[in-house]
C-alpha cells in the first residue's frame, strides 16, 4: 500500500455537491461502449487542504468511482515516470520542470474507472480536481495514459484556461517508423473517453497530412461519444481508396493500455 501522511480522500465532503456548471455534451453519444478510465499524477508539497471550487475550479463534485490518494514522491514504483523514456527525455529537455520536481516531496493522484456517460462533465470536474490540486501546492502533472509530463502553468493553460473539453490535447498522436519510407500512427488517450485507442499503419510520406486529418477527426468522434461497428466502412477522401475499422488488442497491450480501432486499407 503506498504511503502519504495527508488524507486519504480530501475530497469525500464534496462528493454530493450539485451543479449550475456548463455541461459539456456527447452529441454522437452511444451507451454500450467501454468505461472511462482517467489517471492524474499532481506532484508538490501540498501545504493547503484540497478544497475544489465550483467558482474556482469548474468542481461539481467527485465522479463516483473515482479515488483520490496521496504518498510520497521517492514512492519506488514512480521511479520508472522519471527514469525511464519517455519520461526521462521530456525531463532533460525541460530544465525548469526537473528543477521543481527535484523539490516536490510530495504526489496526490486521481485514478478510476468511471461508468460511461453521455457528457463528459465527469472529465470536466477531474480536471477542475487537479487544477485544485495545483493551487494547493503541486507544481506538476503526470497523465501517464499519454506518456507527458505537465508543469503546473502548462496544464492550466492546455486543459483549463479554454474552458471547454478540447479532446485533441487529451489524445497523444505518435509517429513510429515502419522502415521502407512508411510510419505507424497510433494514439494513446482514448480510454479517457471510454472508446478505443486508434491505429494505423503502412502510411507513406505523401498519405501523412490526410492520415493526420482522419485520426484527428475520429478522435473527436468518439470523444463526442460515437461507436464504430466492427468492419465499418471510413470516409477517408484525402487519403483514397475504401478504408475499414476492426475492434482488436486488449488492455494489457503495453502500446496503448487499452483496446484499440485498427484501421485497415480495403481492397
Amino acid at each position: 500500500m503506498l504511503h502519504y501522511d495527508g488524507p486519504r480522500n480530501p475530497l469525500d465532503k464534496e462528493r454530493t455537491v450539485t451543479s449550475d456548471l456548463p455541461s459539456w455534451p456527447r452529441p454522437l453519444y452511444r451507451p454500450g461502449a467501454g468505461k472511462p478510465f482517467l489517471l492524474y499524477l499532481v506532484f508538490g508539497a501540498f501545504g493547503a487542504e484540497l478544497s475544489p471550487s465550483q467558482a474556482r475550479h469548474r468542481v461539481s463534485g467527485v465522479p463516483r468511482g473515482l479515488r483520490v490518494d496521496g504518498f510520497a514522491a521517492n514512492e519506488p514504483g514512480l521511479k520508472p515516470f522519471f527514469d525511464d523514456e519517455p519520461f526521462a527525455s521530456q525531463l532533460s529537455d525541460h530544465e525548469d520542470l526537473a528543477a521543481a520536481l527535484a523539490d516536490a516531496p510530495a504526489c496526490m493522484r486521481f485514478i478510476g474507472e468511471l461508468e460511461d456517460q453521455p457528457t463528459l462533465d465527469y472529465l470536466r470536474d477531474v480536471i477542475g480536481l487537479v487544477v485544485a490540486a495545483l493551487d494547493a501546492g503541486g507544481v506538476a502533472v503526470l497523465d501517464p495514459q499519454t506518456l507527458t509530463w505537465w508543469t503546473a502553468r502548462e496544464f492550466r493553460s492546455t486543459f483549463f484556461d479554454h474552458g471547454g473539453p478540447a479532446p485533441l490535447e487529451h489524445v497523444a498522436l505518435l509517429a513510429s517508423d515502419e522502415g521502407g519510407g512508411a510510419v505507424w500512427l497510433h494514439t494513446r488517450g482514448m480510454r479517457k473517453f471510454g472508446r478505443p485507442d486508434l491505429s494505423l499503419r503502412g502510411v507513406r510520406e505523401h498519405e501523412h497530412e490526410g492520415a493526420v486529418a482522419l485520426m484527428h477527426r475520429l478522435v473527436q468522434r468518439m470523444a463526442d461519444g460515437e461507436m464504430f461497428s466492427e468492419g465499418q466502412e471510413i470516409e477517408a477522401p484525402s487519403l483514397g481508396g475504401r478504408w475499414a475499422c476492426h475492434h482488436e488488442g486488449s488492455l494489457e497491450d503495453p502500446d496503448f493500455n487499452n483496446v484499440r480501432l485498427e484501421i485497415h486499407r480495403g481492397t
